[in-house]
This record gives C-alpha cells, structure tokens and sequence, in this order.
C-alpha cells in the first residue's frame, strides 16, 4: 500500500493503514523519579533507617531513583511512568491491588481493554507481582500498538512501594513473556515500525548538580534516553563494539572477566555479562564478589563491600574480548562513610579519620543464561558509563563510550560529591583525606559463608543490619 500521508513527527513518519512507521531512529526522554512522598529525606539520601543530629550519618546506598520512560496506555489513554528493563520481558501496569503507587491503570475506564482472564506471577531479584493478561492500546514515543499485552496489578510487593513508578516495561526476549504472547518490542518489529530493528539506551548523570534537598524532592530529573530504532549518535563517542548474545532470553554475552588494576580476578574468568537497565547495582555470585572485594582491598560487612576511598583501585573493568570498558570513577563507589567516631570506627573496623567507600557491587546472583556459566548482572551503575545498544535482528549487544562522560576525575572529586549528596558539610574535606594512608582493617575481608560474624558488638551489629536493612527495602533491583 502506498503512505497516505508524510508528516514530520521525531523525524519522518509514515503512515501505513493503523502503523506508524518512522524512517529514523526515535529519541524518548528517561527520568529519574524520585521516591513517594511517604519517603523521609534521609531515607532517601542514606537508604538507611532514620539517624539522630547526634549521631553520625552512614554512607549507605544512594537512591539514584528509578529510571522511567512516559507511557500511555487505554482509551481514553491513562498516563504512566514505568521503569525502563533490559532484563525483563514482561509489560505491567500496577492495578487497584498494588502496593503503595500513586497510579494505577483502571481498565473499567478503558473503552479499548479486553480481559483475557489469564493470571501471571512474576518473581524479580526483588519483588514480585501478581496480575491478569489484557489487551489494549499502548503508546510510547508516538508509537502506537492497539492490541498490545498488558499485565494490570492485582498485588505487587513492597519493593515496588517505595517510588512513584507505576510498573515495568521489559526489554528484553520474548521466550522470558510471562503471558507467552508477543511482547510490545515484538509488537514492533513484526509490524516493521522500526528505521532499524534495535534500540539503545543512554543514562545520564543527573545526580551529579543537585543538592540533598533536590535530591531527595519529589519531582523528576533528566536520566538519558531510549531510542528506538538506533543510536543517538549524541549519546556517545567513538565505535560501537558489538558482541553476540548466548540465548534470546536476556541480553547477555560471553566476557572475559572482571579485572582490576589491569588483571582479570580469577574466579571471574569466563562469565557472561547480563546487561539490565533494571538494576542499578553489580550483581554476582558470592565467590566472585569475595574475590573482587578481596582485590579492591574491602571488608565485607553483611553482604556489602567498604574500603578505604584513599587505596581503593580506580581501574576496574568488565573485560570482553580482551578490550577493557571501564567503570567511571564515581560508579565504583554508592556511598561513603566518614568514620568520625568511635562507635563507626568499631562498627566498620577502620580508623577514625577515615573515609570509607561502599563498593557498588553485591553477592548473591545465582541465575545462569546456559544453566551452567556463572552470570554477573551489570546493572546501571556500570552502564551510565556505556551507551548500550540491542540490536534484536543481529542478535547482539553493543557498547559505546557515553558522552559527555563523568566529570568526576579524581576520588577526592567523587568522595565530596557522595558526601554532599547525603548532606554532609564537604568544606573541610581536603583531597589529602581521598589520597592518605590506609587505615590497618582495611585489607580484611570476610567470606560469604561468614558475613553474619563480623566481630562488631550486639548494639553496634543490631544497628548495622537495621540500617543494611533499610536499604534492601528501599532499593528496587528488578533482575
């Protein structure tokens, strides 16, 4: 059938009976949303529970928020924002039953939906959902399905309270659709919509140039892009270097390993590498996080990584293929600890006077791509330093250098700036203290087997696992 009619619409469109087909590659906004309002401010600065004035603040995890894209979904259309994943297939709508979100689809207000009357349960690295199967029209970017797949929330769990998203679109095969029906990509391709039969997605640094107070707002900021249909040649510099997938269920490749200071940690040898927009840390098996904790130097206290900032390496890569592609700086590193007291120092094991670095990277990951090659989830915290591009005809995953890059170069750079972040006073924070000696304790390191242990006194270690605690309920890892 010849176009009925050309409009410029993110570039050139062409109309083809009820399909939008776009002749270029289309750029969509990602934000960050920050945390319901139910939140306090230190919680969502520190992750952790609520600390006295008096009482030294922890350095645990940064929420970095939920990265979300814009869509609309029924008739007349609903608006949602929902957490862009590479690691999920599935496309869901919090309903009525969902935990704690502001926004829930109602299909009785939707002329368009029908009900399939089929269940679905989905289990994530953390949280699960519980729904039915419907059909309706979903709109992202100006592309418009009318009977795409839509799961609507009978109940979620808490681990999707705890910000304003209102569900999930998933990126990645379509073998992993819980419903087994297409999925909205699917839906894309097979309708040929798409310049190119790929899609990319850049993360931004929003963080970087906000206070405590606009960090822990409850607006939106800028967090990247998803394209559709290509790459934003803005988004990046140099070559794309491009690497095949092992299965069409993830987008996951065959790497090298994990290498520090130049050298491949060897209990890393030969994973494959998950690449997953829906989880912001690093996520491995336990060996290998001992391991990499062990040559970064760190202590390992119930399941996460500390180090003094001022030895920590700087350079850490995932490696594929023999090429190294690095982590920023700053990504290395989700919080830091002044050890200003006493008590800290007795809690953490280093010395007073020293700042301690929260490694962004933790055990546990005990899935596998081919049922037998260990598997490392590298979630945002790796890829706000790549720009990554999934191509679904070719079967495989590039990775381009993001532009601009990290304006932080030097750990005192990135110290300052995860103490400003929690709201610590920086002004007397010289870069001496990111480049001094290291403190005895901070070569130790504990085993998986034995991170329950640590040494550390009843109250001191009841705190410590209340505030680890806090920050596992308010972190939102969809694997």
């Amino acid at each position: 059938m010849a176009p009925s009619l050309l409009v410029f619409y993110y570039g050139l469109t062409i109309f083809l009976g009820s399909a939008t087909v776009f002749s270029s590659p289309v750029s969509l906004p990602l934000v960050h949303r920050a945390p319901a309002s139910g939140v306090s401010k230190l919680d969502i600065v520190q992750r952790g529970i609520g600390s006295t004035p008096n009482r030294p603040r922890r350095g645990a995890r940064i929420r970095r928020g939920d990265v979300t894209l814009q869509v609309t979904v029924g008739t007349p259309p609903q608006h949602f924002l929902v957490t862009a994943d590479t690691g999920s297939s599935d496309f869901w709508i919090g309903g009525p039953g969902s935990y704690g979100m502001s926004q829930t689809f109602d299909p009785t207000s939707s002329s368009s939906y029908e009900d399939k009357n089929e269940p679905v349960y989905i289990r994530y690295g953390l949280g699960s959902f519980t729904g039915t199967v419907g059909i309706d029209t979903v709109t992202v970017a100006g592309f418009t399905i009318p009977e795409a797949v839509v799961e609507t929330g009978l109940s979620t769990s808490t681990a999707f309270g705890f910000s304003d998203m209102s569900g999930i679109m998933g990126f990645a095969w379509g073998q992993l659709s819980s419903s087994g029906l297409q999925t909205f990509t699917e839906q894309l391709v097979s309708q040929n919509m798409l310049a190119e039969n790929k899609f990319s997605v850049y993360l931004g640094r929003a963080l970087n140039n906000l206070t405590p107070d606009q960090a822990a707002s409850n607006g939106t900021m800028p967090a990247g892009s998803l394209t559709f249909g290509g790459v934003d040649s803005s988004t990046y510099t140099g070559d794309i270097d491009y690497f095949p997938i092992v299965a069409e269920l993830h987008w996951v490749v065959q790497a090298d390993g994990i290498s520090v200071n130049g050298q491949v940690v060897p209990d890393t040898n030969g994973i494959q590498a998950m690449m997953d927009t829906g989880t912001d840390l690093v996520v491995m098996p336990d060996n290998m996080f001992d391991a990499v904790s062990k040559a970064m130097g760190a202590t390992v206290i119930q399941g996460a990584a500390y180090v003094d900032c001022s030895s920590m390496p700087t350079n850490v890569a995932l490696r594929i293929q023999s090429k190294d592609y690095h982590f920023a700086l700053e990504d290395l590193v989700r919080g830091v600890v002044d050890i200003n007291s006493k008590t800290l120092s007795q809690e953490f094991g280093f010395k007073e006077g020293t700042q301690v670095c929260k490694l962004a990277w933790e055990g546990g990951q005990d899935d596998t791509e081919d049922g037998q090659t260990p598997m490392i989830i590298f979630g945002d915290y790796f890829l706000k330093a790549w720009t990554s591009v999934y191509d679904i005809d070719n079967k495989q995953v590039g990775l381009a250098a993001a532009a601009p890059a990290s304006s932080l170069s030097t750990m005192s750079d990135v110290v300052n700036f995860y103490l400003k972040l929690q709201g610590a006073d920086t002004s007397s924070n010289s870069s001496t203290k990111a480049t001094g000696t290291s403190s005895a304790g901070s070569s130790s390191e504990t085993s998986a087997a034995g991170r329950a242990s640590d040494g550390l006194g009843g109250i001191q270690l009841l705190t410590l696992i209340m505030s680890l605690l806090g920050a596992a309920l308010l972190s939102c890892h969809l694997v």
